[in-house]
């Protein structure tokens, strides 16, 4: 096989990796619509009323282990902003905005100055 710098075709590149929970989760929902499907159609008999019920406390904790993954995977978000945030400012990219900053302030300053002298030479 010729290689030209190129990737072979077929092979899949800079791909998105799904969380895991994310995963599950959509498996799981699967598995309560499927489960609600079934049983929606049946009634009257005791052991359906059962399962009925076991799939509504399932889907009850379901929806709370979302719900705190999703408050907990907030909160990492937060943290990980402000990690790098902190980071941000204490390297030297900072301070070479820093000093960026303070030179066009300092040209703003000459230029206001040289302003004022093309006034008054050309008044």
């Amino acid at each position: 096989m010729v290689h030209c710098g190129h990737e072979p075709a077929g092979l899949a590149r800079n791909l998105k990796r799904i969380p895991w929970f994310k995963i599950q989760r959509a498996m799981l929902d699967a598995q309560f619509k499927r489960a609600e499907r079934q049983l929606s159609d049946q009634s009257g008999r005791a052991q359906i009323e059962v399962l009925k019920r076991r799939v509504a406390e399932e889907y009850e904790m379901f929806c709370n282990a979302v719900s705190a993954w999703t408050h907990l995977r907030e909160q990492w978000l937060v943290e990980a902003k402000r990690a790098v945030n902190e980071r941000w400012e204490r390297s030297n990219l900072q301070a070479r905005l820093q000093e960026l900053e303070h030179g066009l302030t300092s040209q703003y300053q000459r230029m206001r100055k040289l302003g004022e002298q093309i006034a008054f030479v050309v008044t």
